[in-house]
């Protein structure tokens, strides 16, 4: 489901992450970063049986272990961004 339903609304998910990038061009975002945050907003965007706060608490956990040095300050900034729109 998560990651169908994250492949169903890749566009509106990307311009989503788009729109909360500052300083920051999307294709130079690391891939790993990018699948996270993708995944992330889907979870955020059209899932309502997670609170956000666990979302981006999963997501940071899964960048420190996964991804590049820092990601995790990255991707908690653009979720909690979201977050507070959606």
């Amino acid at each position: 489901m998560l990651i169908a339903g994250t492949i169903e609304n890749i566009e509106k998910i990307d311009e989503t992450i788009k729109a909360h990038l500052k300083n920051w061009d999307f294709s130079r975002v690391n891939k790993v970063t990018i699948a996270i945050l993708r995944m992330s907003v889907y979870c955020l965007m059209f899932t309502k049986d997670v609170d956000p706060s666990i979302v981006i608490d999963e997501a940071i956990d899964i960048a420190k272990n996964y991804g590049p040095d820092d990601s995790y300050k990255f991707v908690n900034a653009i979720l909690d961004n979201i977050k507070k729109t959606v």
